[in-house]
């Protein structure tokens, strides 16, 4: 698990010293290798690179960056990702709310919690039971249990 990220680096600068360009698939097994090994930093930086390379991010990109960020406990961060992943007109999936909802649970913000499930509905999606659980446990850390009982 840990020091993947650092081969999967390795295998991105050998790609470019082999002219080789990197796509987004590329970069998000990249980005997902950092986020397995607890490396937040490095997963937002790849983010800003793909986006300097004029590389399309994706919805497996931004939910393995903000995954990383949830687990790192940096909900801002996770936020300002999902805002960009939205003004970029990415497409939400479920694992990327489900990873924004989960980082506000962590961040005990309950509202920004509440807010992105009401997104992620808009937006058509399907809250599972770890959506409401995290939503529900935002709620209930910072004494607001009653307005995440109301999901249910």
């Amino acid at each position: 698990k840990f020091g993947h990220w650092e081969r999967a680096l390795e295998l991105c600068r050998m790609m470019a010293h082999c002219k080789l360009k990197s796509n987004t698939i590329t970069f998000s097994a990249v980005i997902t290798s950092c986020e397995k090994s607890e490396q937040w930093v490095k997963a937002v930086h790849l983010l800003s690179v793909m986006a300097q390379s004029k590389v399309e991010s994706n919805a497996i990109s931004f939910s393995a960056a903000i995954s990383a960020c949830e687990n790192a406990g940096t909900w801002e961060q996770a936020l300002q990702l999902f805002s960009a992943m939205m003004q970029r007109r990415v497409q939400l999936n479920a694992s990327t709310c489900n990873a924004a909802i989960s980082a506000c649970e962590k961040g005990e913000q309950w509202q920004r919690a509440l807010g992105l499930l009401g997104i992620m509905q808009r937006c058509g999606l399907v809250p599972k039971a770890v959506t409401y659980s995290a939503a529900i446990a935002a709620c209930e850390k910072c004494g607001k249990l009653q307005q995440g009982l109301q999901l249910l």
